[in-house]
């Protein structure tokens, strides 16, 4: 057996098959013709490639993915985007062949969201190449993608998400590819799906051959190849242990997370976009605890309009009856838009970002609380402003939005994420300004202990069980309850069955997380008594450490 590839498990399950290996498209020569015809044929490529998108997306719709059919009605837009037919076009009028104009334009475009220093906006880069791919093939110059035609587990390099929507679905096992990571579309659409993905694996999947034999664990995010018959029989028995696993889960998608003692937690997901929902919804979410906005603004060269941004909300507060936690822009000098001038700043996670930006920005603030107060009529919105740290901050967006709201009517919870030490600890003088509070346990962790979560160098001092940490979380929690309002945490921590007990014990009222992994914390939640969750956690804070408190933990709650 050849030595196992290690990549990032992006949507769960575990699949055995042959290798069905995409190389790169290869491009095929055009003769080009004068501008104006040149000009001619990028506006045939465009309907067509926008025709293709709409031809797909109409097939998610027929299969009730009506979610993921809107990812490739966005690309079908963004094929006819006035702003990038003007730079095609300026291309050819200086000379350029319709390929070549689309490819720049296309890497304009691609450089702009990968210069946003931010892993999910980067990711809607595949979208641009998506696009730019269909009208290649529209003029001829792309071979097209090769079909299944037996059971298979696709690798490739990348994959668009039309290239992953227009596979058939009755041959597909599974998908693999080099690059990509969590929060790409076809990420997205793989889980929506149900199709076992791992991405990321990174030049080693360039050896694997067409025909080889793979086994795929889209959850731990390894890949064996030429399996011997003891190996085989272990992957076997791991995919039906993993298909029994799954369905024993499914008993607790509609079940409350309660504890035995009768302690009710809420049970929410967090989602990047509109595409993400019927993820949640599948795996028994009540409600968003983060709805992140940043989608809309980034994937485009201007702002989005009032009006899209109303669809967008609306489509999220439809789909559920408990309450949606819709987070307020939260870009900066470490993810800036490409339509907004921003100053370097020498540290930007330091720097003006979240609220602080917004409120830098108050035309586009205006914007998105006004299609956020019009949403707010589709179901129960909660408004949560980021990197709040002063209470004039609340203040001010406050006033602004109550101002809006007597504009345009609607209603909404006001919030804010605590997720800076100095929220945290004036707790108790915000508590009356808001409804809620949300704790952003990642960046929480980061600034209490100064360590950057994706250097690696340090990783192992990022340990969100550290007692200072849980010592600021409790604090937020006391002065919430205090002042009669919930407090829910929607950072990874929410997620983790090892810290569960712990957030409960903290007072915490509702967990919310990636949506795959809300049944297992049901679950959790469920095999818990409120008194020993409350009894570990008064313990945990006045411990010197995070592995005391991880150990605490794995012996009270094994």
């Amino acid at each position: 057996m050849a030595s196992p590839l290690q990549g990032i498990g992006v949507s769960p399950g575990v699949v055995i098959g042959p290798a069905h290996v995409i190389r790169e498209l290869e491009h095929v020569s055009r003769q080009s013709g004068t501008p104006e015809q040149e000009l001619a044929a990028f506006d045939i490529a465009t309907e067509q490639a926008a025709a293709e998108l709409e031809s797909l997306a109409s097939r998610l719709r027929a299969e009730n993915h009506e979610a993921e059919a809107g990812i490739l009605d966005a690309q079908a837009l963004m094929a006819r985007d006035p702003s990038l037919a003007d730079l095609v076009r300026d291309q050819i009028r200086k000379g350029a062949s319709a390929e070549r104009a689309i490819d720049a334009a296309a890497s304009h475009y691609r450089d702009t969201l990968l210069s946003l220093g931010d892993d999910y906006l980067a990711a809607r880069a595949e979208d641009v190449t998506d696009v730019a791919q269909h009208m290649q093939r529209a003029l001829g110059t792309e071979t097209p993608q090769p079909e299944i035609r037996r059971l298979s587990v696709v690798v490739a390099h990348n994959l668009t998400p039309s290239q992953t929507a227009s596979f058939d679905r009755e041959l597909l096992l599974g998908l693999a590819t080099q690059t990509g990571g969590p929060t790409s579309h076809t990420a997205i659409l793989a889980r929506t799906l149900g199709i076992p993905a791992v991405v990321g694996l990174g030049p080693a999947a360039g050896e694997i051959r067409s025909g080889q034999e793979v086994a795929l664990d889209g959850d731990t995010g390894e890949i064996a190849l030429d399996l011997d018959s003891d190996e085989r029989s272990r992957w076997l028995e791991r995919a039906r242990a993993y298909e029994r696993e799954k369905r024993r889960l499914t008993a607790f998608r509609d079940l409350p997370a309660e504890t035995t003692d009768g302690r009710r937690i809420t049970m929410a997901a967090n989602i990047g976009s509109p595409a993400e929902v019927d993820a949640a919804l599948e795996n028994g979410a009540e409600g968003v605890g983060l709805f992140r906005t940043e989608f809309l603004f980034a994937e485009r060269d201007h702002m989005p309009s009032e009006d899209e941004q109303v669809e967008a909300y609306r489509s999220v507060l439809e789909a559920f009856r408990h309450t949606v936690v819709i987070r307020t822009l939260d870009v900066g000098a470490d993810k800036p838009l490409p339509y907004i001038e921003s100053p370097d700043e020498e540290n930007p996670f330091l720097g003006e970002r979240g609220i602080r930006y917004s409120l830098r920005h108050p035309d586009l603030f205006r914007v998105q609380l006004r299609a956020l107060q019009r949403a707010s009529t589709a179901g129960k919105l909660a408004v949560m402003f980021p990197m709040v740290s002063e209470v004039e901050q609340i203040k001010t967006a406050r006033q602004m939005l109550e101002d809006i709201r007597e504009e345009v009517g609607g209603s909404a919870q006001i919030g804010i994420m605590v997720e800076v030490p100095a929220a945290a600890l004036a707790a108790s003088r915000l508590a009356p300004l808001v409804d809620f509070f949300s704790v952003g346990s990642n960046d929480l962790t980061q600034y209490t202990l100064a360590v950057d979560r994706v250097n690696e160098r340090i990783a192992s001092l990022y340990r969100p069980l550290h007692p200072s940490v849980l010592r600021l979380i409790s604090v937020a929690s006391e002065a919430a309850h205090a002042h009669g309002k919930w407090i829910g945490i929607c950072g990874e921590m929410a997620g983790d069955p090892l810290a569960i007990p712990l957030l409960i014990g903290l007072g915490i009222d509702e967990l919310s997380m990636a949506p795959s992994r809300l049944p297992v914390a049901k679950e959790r939640v469920r095999g818990l008594t409120f008194d020993a969750c409350r009894e570990a956690a008064q313990l945990s804070l006045d411990y010197a450490t995070a592995a005391d408190v991880e150990e605490l933990l794995r012996t009270t709650f094994p």
